[in-house]
């Protein structure tokens, strides 16, 4: 069987790219599969080559074949309008057609699509080929404009799939000039106006300040979304999605429960710790994760500068500071966080996770959104490591509360403290937390 894994930025060891894709396929083609990637890689994230059209072509867009960790990938830069979050029907269908012919000459048995970003046209195109077809939600952005299953930017949404009540919610998180191309867009000549100043290839001003869509009213965006979504649906094979929660919210889009499987994030770990650190004072707090608002970075850290501890607790920090809510965060807390150590690691390698975890009691996930059963709590649990993390049944179906974990409202910073109080001053809740982990 010949396995085609797609995905946009599928970097194989990147501090912001794909990985999960990549060691799902490393390990596919270990048990004897036959497996390609295909990928629109992001720029700054990939680490490898670029096609620039002098090594071939796929389908007529340029492409370039490369081994990368002993996976051959079919590196690709189609136009960037054709997986735009909310292209026009035109420029779906140039996506759709060109899909169908690079998958006629790549000719796969079975067709896997990590994530909607950038390459959803794929799904249309291998299911109307009649190649059976697999979908992995990495949030909700099929439906939701935010991803993230926000009202007005702050508070959680209901999970519920319904047109006028999303088009609401994401006006509403609009700033000035956002409402105002909302409103520019919905005048007769506003779409052609502002597909001018988006530019042929997205490279514009207007995408590079707002980002993917600007040029169509939030209803039409939404609109589109939802049809092509459900046009798709009938036709795949099988979505995996990551907690019951998910699911359910994906039997909304015309998806049946027989369709979707609840997984967890794939995890090849090649070595588990045996046992927690054997000095259990002071306790060392792990946190790992792309360092972005949303992951709730700095909840943790305003938790940890109100704790009061008889020993002081270490927080270890594993995540690229490459970004401004990164820097800003390092600059306020360089090494300390009220009397507790902070240490900032950067970027860890997935094959030095196993170490990380063996110098951590406890791993923090203080996720802002339903975060889609997050890598890092997937990678924690495996290592026997309990959690502590947001209330939110995307994270307690796997991390119990009492049983592996400890949960606090979302946002909570008081609660959050509270708790690692406690954990610092009860090392046996640590150890007890601990056994009752599993490898998910």
């Amino acid at each position: 069987m010949k396995i085609l894994c797609l995905g946009a930025f599928a970097e194989p060891q990147s501090s912001n790219g794909n990985s999960l894709l990549a060691s799902q396929a490393i390990e596919l083609q270990n048990l004897g599969y036959s497996v390609d990637v295909l990928t629109r890689p992001r720029r700054f994230a990939w680490r490898g080559s670029l096609p620039d059209g002098s090594q071939g072509k796929l389908a007529n867009v340029p492409h370039l074949i490369t081994n990368r960790e002993g996976l051959q990938y079919h590196v690709v830069m189609p136009p960037a309008l054709w997986g735009d979050r909310a292209a026009s029907q035109s420029e779906w269908q140039c996506g759709v057609t060109w899909a169908t012919q690079a998958l006629k000459e790549l000719a796969p048995d079975l067709v896997h699509l990590h994530s909607w970003q950038d390459m959803l046209y794929f799904l249309w195109a291998s299911t109307h080929l009649g190649i059976p077809t697999f979908y992995s939600a990495y949030d909700y952005g099929v439906p939701c404009l935010q991803s993230h299953l926000m009202r007005n930017g702050v508070e959680l949404c209901d999970g519920s799939v319904e047109l006028q009540k999303c088009i609401r919610c994401s006006f509403s998180v609009l700033d000035r000039s956002g409402k105002f191309l909302d409103w520019f867009s919905n005048l007769p000549f506003g779409p052609r106006m502002l597909s001018f100043f988006y530019g042929k290839n997205a490279s514009g001003i207007l995408r590079r300040k707002f980002g993917q869509g600007a040029r169509y009213p939030y209803r039409t965006r939404i609109q589109w979304m939802l049809a092509r979504w459900q046009a798709i649906t009938p036709f795949l094979d099988g979505v995996i999605a990551t907690s019951p929660f998910a699911r359910h919210f994906f039997t909304q889009l015309g998806l049946t429960e027989n369709c979707i499987h609840v997984l967890p994030w794939f995890y090849n770990q090649p070595r588990l710790c045996a046992h927690l650190p054997e000095n259990q004072s002071p306790l060392v707090l792990g946190f790992v994760a792309r360092l972005v608002e949303h992951k709730g970075l700095h909840i943790l850290l305003q938790a940890l500068s109100l704790v009061k501890a008889d020993l002081p607790v270490v927080l270890k920090i594993a995540g690229a500071v490459d970004s401004p809510y990164s820097h800003q965060l390092q600059a306020q807390y360089p090494s300390r966080s009220g009397a507790h150590q902070v240490e900032w690691l950067g970027w860890v390698q997935n094959s030095e996770l196993d170490r990380f975890f063996e110098a951590v009691h406890v791993a923090v996930v203080p996720s802002l959104w339903y975060d889609n059963t997050p890598t890092t709590m997937v990678e924690a649990l495996a290592q026997g490591r309990s959690v502590v993390c947001s209330d939110v049944p995307s994270m307690t179906h796997l991390a119990q509360p009492g049983v592996n974990a400890l949960t606090f409202p979302l946002g909570d910073v008081a609660s959050l403290a509270r708790h690692i109080e406690t954990l610092a001053s009860h090392p046996e809740l640590v150890s007890r937390l601990s056994e009752r982990t599993r490898n998910v």
